[in-house]
């Protein structure tokens, strides 16, 4: 496993952060028991006005599936693409509320049944940084 997550305040009030990161995952699917996940993204802070930010995302994964020696098939490799918008306010110093809208796209080497696209909605409530 490796992460690494750099970033830079501009100006005081907009942060900037890139991750890259590499693990090994445990697959459902009996025939490919795990992949490979690697994945890179960036982020942008910036405090709007007081206590109210925004925050928006963007990541692109790859899970690279490895088969069993007894599988002949070709080797899976999923992407998937996520971007979220971030409107929140720190209601303590530890404590933030958000409103959070995201867009996720997987395509699949293993067919449409791997595929997905949607958005989604909803809040978030984070304590700590």
């Amino acid at each position: 496993m490796a992460s690494l997550n750099l970033g830079y305040t501009l100006l005081g009030a907009t942060r900037l952060s890139v991750e890259t990161t590499r693990d090994l995952s445990y697959s459902y699917e009996i025939s490919e028991p795990y992949y490979i996940s690697t994945g890179l993204g960036g982020t942008i802070r910036r405090q709007v006005h007081g206590d109210l930010d925004a925050v928006l995302s963007a990541r692109r994964t790859r899970q690279n599936y490895r088969t069993l020696a007894t599988v002949t098939t070709a080797p899976r490799l999923d992407t998937i693409q996520n971007y979220s918008a971030d409107l929140g306010a720190r209601l303590t110093r530890e404590v933030r509320l958000g409103f959070v809208v995201g867009w996720q796209r997987r395509e699949s080497t293993a067919g449409a049944t791997q595929a997905y696209h949607g958005v989604t909605a909803g809040f978030s409530l984070t304590y700590g940084s």
